[in-house]
């Protein structure tokens, strides 16, 4: 009689005669051998498998890739962490490969993965990658982590790619976690390195670039803001320091060039900012000069540009006024006062005529006809005299 591998307990008998049955193979069998295998009693009887197979449900299965078998009763056994078995049949440990660098793999592998983004696999036969570290960062497949380059930054995590700093920030070094903002009077275009800003030129913190300074304005080198151009200075150059006006000329504040003042003008003292009106009693006729007094006798009003002969019928006190004269007065051209009109003649504005025959005059007054007979006894007034 021959056995299969099934348990013999399997036999559908009464206890009794189950019992008598096992008793007598037990005794009798105990020694049987399936495919050189001995079975122990009550006990399914497993396959002898060579080296590189397994027993999988009754027969002999050709060992899976990423496992070896060594044969036997002995199942599959997983390739270590760091190898891989990419066919089948492995007969011993030795037949599974080490992964190369920058690959890994955990155990049972039938092949290795590329060693993933923000983590190094160093050396062949890796099986746990190593996270890189702050300021560091690894694309897939890398052997080792690199440190963040210059102008980016590699926050702590599994940083596969490098973020580059936004506009107004920079890193000055590599293996950065963070980008610094920019410092006013400094220039990060670049992103990798702050600048001073060159004179004439401004930029306000956190800004990328230097901006040229508007008209009117200057500025020395690494300046976060630029300066209004001076009263009286002139700042055609931003990069210069404002230059005085020269004579005859004039500048406003945060005015780029000085302006020549018309020639009715002066500059304002003491500080030339505006124009101002030729001061009366002076004459103008250039700016870049000085006013000139008027002479006695001449005349000039606020904003004139020459003095002016005192007209007959005037009087110029001083150099700065005039006046008309009154009735009863007069005067001839270049008087710094009007005269009071004698006795005896007859004066309009600007002369004195003697009365003519039948007119007399007091002093100051106008001529008047005799109204009767002379104080000498005779009617008609003689030319030249008064009564």
């Amino acid at each position: 009689m021959k056995f299969s591998t099934h348990q013999l307990c399997t036999f559908r008998l009464n206890r009794v005669l189950q019992f008598l049955v096992f008793i007598f193979v037990c005794w009798t069998y105990q020694d049987i051998r399936v495919e050189a295998t001995t079975c122990d009693c009550g006990m399914d009887c497993v396959s002898n498998c060579t080296a590189g197979q397994y027993w999988d449900n009754g027969s002999c299965t050709d060992c899976h890739a990423g496992y070896y078998c060594p044969g036997g009763s002995a199942g599959m056994v997983a390739c270590p962490g760091g190898t891989f078995r990419s066919s089948t049949g492995a007969e011993e440990e030795s037949n599974c490969q080490d992964c190369t660098a920058g690959e890994y793999s955990t155990g049972g592998a039938a092949s290795c993965d590329p060693c993933p983004g923000g983590f190094a696999c160093p050396l062949a036969g890796t099986d746990s990658p190593l996270a890189c570290g702050a300021g560091q960062y690894a694309t897939n497949g890398s052997t080792a982590c690199q440190p963040c380059p210059r102008g980016y930054r590699c926050p702590v995590g599994e940083v596969t790619e490098p973020t580059e700093c936004q506009d107004g920030y920079y890193t000055a070094s590599t293996g950065q976690t963070s980008c610094v903002e920019c410092e006013g009077g400094r220039s990060c275009a670049n992103k990798d390195a702050s600048t001073s800003c060159a004179a004439g030129t401004y930029s306000a913190q956190g800004e990328a670039t230097c901006s040229p300074c508007p008209a009117g304005y200057y500025s020395g080198a690494q300046a976060s803001s630029c300066t209004p151009c001076d009263e009286g200075r002139s700042c055609s150059d931003p990069a210069q320091s404002p230059q005085p006006c020269p004579g005859g000329y004039v500048s406003a504040l945060g005015q780029a060039n000085c302006t020549r003042c018309a020639n009715d003008e002066i500059p304002a003292s003491p500080t030339p900012n505006s124009c101002q009106p030729c001061p009366a009693g002076h004459a103008c006729s250039d700016p870049t000069l000085e006013p000139v007094a008027c002479a006695e006798g001449e005349y000039s009003l606020l904003g004139a540009a020459v003095c002016t002969r005192c007209p007959a019928g005037s009087e110029c006190p001083s150099t700065s006024t005039i006046n008309a004269c009154t009735g009863g007065t007069y005067s001839a051209e270049g008087q710094t006062s009007c005269t009071q009109c004698p006795a005896g003649f007859s004066c309009n504005v600007s002369s004195a005529l003697p009365c003519g025959a039948g007119f007399y005059s007091a002093a100051g007054d106008a001529r008047t006809p005799v109204p009767g007979m002379s104080p000498l006894g005779t009617d008609i007034a003689r030319t030249g005299f008064h009564y």
